[in-house]
């Protein structure tokens, strides 16, 4: 809720995709729904990931400009093959904490 988030150094937001093949692909419902209800984040740095079977299309792009609207800043977006390499989650972790400033690092 917004109480959590006005404390928040850093909101990081994962969804698996859902969709068919080729029509209707992006973000899981409830993330949708928990997106639209956001309230401002005055430049909360945001990361995002999404985990996918087939192809995530534009589920990053579609969370990423909710996040936008809302004031978020994205410091890193990464979708996961269900069947991905393990290593990449460690890759991205990696690229969230290079980006938050160290002041925010407890």
């Amino acid at each position: 809720g917004a109480d959590a988030l006005a404390w928040a150094d850093l909101l990081v937001l994962g969804t698996w995709v859902e969709g068919a093949l080729v029509a209707g692909v992006g973000p899981a419902r409830r993330t949708r729904a928990w997106l639209a209800a956001l309230p401002p984040l005055a430049g909360l740095p945001v990361a995002t990931f999404c985990s996918y079977a087939f192809a995530p299309r534009d589920t990053l792009a579609q969370m990423r400009r909710a996040l936008l609207d809302r004031g978020g800043r994205i410091l890193a977006e990464a979708a996961f093959r269900r069947a991905g390499r393990p290593h990449e989650l460690g890759v991205f972790a990696d690229r969230i904490l290079a980006a938050v400033p160290q002041g925010a690092r407890a």
